[in-house]
């Protein structure tokens, strides 16, 4: 259920835990936030949808269980909680690194501008992305546009959204971008791609 008080939007939903939450309230944030920017309800969107498929992942839910969504638009800020009976799940630092692993987390810590996890009689992830700092400029890292001159719109679409998702890259030369996810993981975009 949606509502607005005063400059104030929220939306508090209740999803069952099955397959298609993540789908669902990815599709409820990105009404809710519409009047954002574009590259922000699009963060908004792939984290919360993120969240919802690690509490189906990571909490042990049964289909008869529930999964609460909680986002609040300010003019400043956007709130979200994520919230589910399970238990919760292993810290990546106290994971078998040798086990795959999804890149929830990651990403949390890469886009919103604060995150936490609060685990009482349930466990909720709660991350915050600062508006103001948008709207001001000063939250804007360096710009791809002078290394993307020449490239094929196709491929400056893919490396923008590559930025907004894992930063700058690491290396940049005039026909290639790399990102480094960790030890061993790296994502390359060629110009032609």
């Amino acid at each position: 259920m949606a509502s607005v008080v005063g400059e104030t939007r929220s939306l508090n939903l209740r999803l069952q835990a099955a397959l298609d939450a993540p789908g669902q309230a990815r599709r409820q944030v990105g009404a809710l936030a519409s009047g954002l920017p574009t590259m922000v309800r699009e963060d908004l969107r792939l984290l919360v949808s993120e969240l919802v498929a690690n509490s189906l992942r990571h909490a042990g839910l049964q289909q008869c269980d529930w999964i609460d969504v909680h986002v609040s638009v300010g003019s400043e800020r956007v709130r979200v909680e994520i919230s589910d009976p399970g238990q919760g799940f292993e810290s990546p630092l106290q994971r078998d690194p040798t086990q795959p692993s999804g890149s929830g987390l990651w990403l949390l810590n890469a886009i919103a501008s604060r995150w936490g996890v609060i685990r009482d009689r349930t466990t909720r992830v709660w991350f915050e992305t600062d508006l103001s700092e948008l709207q001001n400029g000063d939250g804007a890292g360096p710009s791809l546009a002078s290394s993307l001159e020449g490239w094929p719109p196709e491929a400056q679409e893919a490396a923008e959204h590559l930025e907004r998702l894992y930063g700058p890259p690491e290396e940049v030369d005039a026909d290639r971008m790399l990102w480094r996810r960790g030890i061993g993981s790296e994502l390359s975009l060629r110009r032609g791609a």
